[in-house]
C-alpha cells in the first residue's frame, strides 16, 4: 500500500493586532512556522480604548478590525493560501477563547507591530503560541515561544 505525500495539515489561529499590515502577514506566518497548506483562521480582535469600551462604544474597533481582517485575508488568497477569518471581542485573549470554542487550533500565532515587543500580551491556551513582533515596514523583527503550553478551557 502506497503512503500518502501530502503533508500534515495543522490548523493555525492567527491573532491579528493593531499595526499589523496585509504585507507583513506571510513573512509573519512563515518566521512562526506555518505551512502553506495549514488550516488558516484568523481573528481580528475588535480592539478600541477603555474608555469606548466603558460607554460600549466598540463600533469603531469593529470597523477597524473588519478592514485589518479583509486585507490580509485578500494578500492570502492572492498569494494561493486559503484561509478563514472573523472579527473578534475587542479582548484578545477573549477572541482567542471564542475562536477556540469553534474550533481548536494546534497552534497560535499572535502578530504584534515591534512597538508592543516587551509588553505582548499574555494569553492562556490550550495550544501553543508562538508570538511575532513585525516591523513597520513589514520585515520579521523577533520571535517569542513560550516552552510552557498554559490550560484554560476552551
Amino acid at each position: 500500500m502506497a503512503v500518502s505525500a501530502t503533508p500534515e495539515r495543522h490548523r493555525v489561529l492567527v491573532v491579528l493586532d493593531e499595526g499589523i499590515t496585509s504585507g507583513s502577514l506571510r513573512p509573519a506566518l512563515a518566521a512562526a512556522g506555518a505551512a502553506s497548506h495549514d488550516d488558516i483562521h484568523i481573528v481580528a480582535p475588535a480592539i478600541t480604548s477603555r474608555l469606548r469600551q466603558w460607554f460600549g462604544d466598540i463600533d469603531q474597533g469593529r470597523a477597524n478590525a473588519a478592514l485589518r481582517l479583509e486585507q490580509c485575508l485578500d494578500v492570502l488568497r492572492r498569494e494561493g493560501i486559503s484561509a478563514t477569518g472573523a472579527v473578534g471581542d475587542t479582548s484578545p485573549r477573549q477572541a482567542i477563547a471564542d475562536e477556540l470554542r469553534i474550533a481548536p487550533a494546534d497552534t497560535i500565532v499572535m502578530l504584534h507591530p515591534v512597538s508592543d515587543l516587551v509588553g505582548h500580551r499574555q494569553v492562556d491556551a490550550i495550544a501553543p503560541v508562538t508570538h511575532v513582533a513585525v516591523a513597520p515596514a513589514g520585515d520579521v523583527v523577533a520571535l517569542y515561544a513560550p516552552e510552557e503550553v498554559l490550560g484554560i478551557a476552551a
